[in-house]
């Protein structure tokens, strides 16, 4: 269960200074931290230095071909999964910063946070003239011109995406040319992809029987069709406070699809119900007693 705002701000101010908040795309999160202040503390001043690792990419690695927290972190070998959620952002973001402070240590000699400040001011976001594809090139042009399955591959070998060919070698290379790269999915998926792998197969039909079944055996984050998700449905009880995900004598109502379906209607017995109006408002409804007749 997510903490009260008022916690978060009181687990933040315990860190001890100097405290510096690490945030990818950092003036979106620096306007929630400020927010938070604002609520909690508007009589000191603001405690946290705010630094933003897209920053620091876009002069680091400036030929990435999308720069967003998730391409950025599959890049540098720690791939987020399909899911949306903050606590994997986080181990995400954690992962990035490490590897950024040690490219600027290595390869720009910044190892203090005065030095990254000058490194930052000195050096302008270069201006991106190309796409630089972590999957070498001499890979794809090698691969067979025979129907089959290619998967592509994150650094750790992880599964990103899965597809079927008649002709791997141009179906493969067909993501890199510049006409095809178009979509923000693809080109976040290419962003991570270091490796290819194939199985070739004996017919275009074949590679579509064995990409269904890869596709439910990997489950690739980029993959949305044919993948195996798991369909529940609901049941209520009839005073609406309980959901069981399987129907008995206390949860006849149903099926429904979700478990909070019913929220809505449950939340009307809190109404009274000598007042109409209050019940069509709850419900979004217009009162026409509201209705000047004029």
């Amino acid at each position: 269960m997510a903490l009260p705002p008022a916690a978060v701000w009181r687990r933040l101010r315990a860190l001890p200074p100097p405290a510096w908040a690490v945030a990818h795309f950092a003036r979106f999160e620096r306007t929630w931290l400020e927010a938070l202040h604002r609520d909690h503390a508007p009589d000191e001043p603001f405690p946290f230095g705010v630094l933003c690792t897209h920053e620091i990419v876009c002069r680091l690695m400036p030929g990435l071909p999308r720069r967003g927290l998730r391409a950025v972190a599959g890049y540098l070998g720690h791939v987020l999964g399909e899911h949306r959620r903050a606590a994997a952002h986080v181990r995400a973001t954690v992962h990035v910063w490490r590897e950024v402070v040690d490219r600027l240590a290595r390869e720009h000699g910044v190892t203090t946070r005065t030095q990254l400040d000058a490194w930052l001011r000195d050096v302008a976001p270069a201006r991106r003239t190309g796409r630089e594809f972590p999957l070498p090139r001499e890979a794809r042009l090698s691969l067979p011109d025979a129907p089959g399955v290619y998967r592509m591959l994150g650094k750790g070998g992880q599964v990103l995406y899965l597809g079927k060919a008649t002709s791997l070698r141009r179906r493969v290379n067909s993501y890199f040319q510049h006409r095809r790269h178009g979509g923000e999915r693809k080109r976040e998926m290419l962003t991570q992809a270091w490796n290819v792998e194939v199985v070739v197969t004996g017919s275009p039909l074949e590679a579509a029987l064995e990409e269904a079944d890869a596709i439910k055996r990997h489950a690739p984050a980029y993959n949305v069709a044919l993948r195996e998700r798991t369909r529940r449905v609901w049941f209520a009880s009839r005073d609406l406070d309980d959901v069981r995900d399987a129907p008995d004598e206390a949860h006849p109502l149903g099926p429904l699809p979700r478990s909070d379906a019913l929220a809505p209607l449950a939340a009307l017995r809190l109404l009274p119900s000598s007042d109409p109006s209050v019940w069509l408002r709850a419900l979004g409804l217009p009162d026409d007693r509201d209705v000047d007749p004029a």
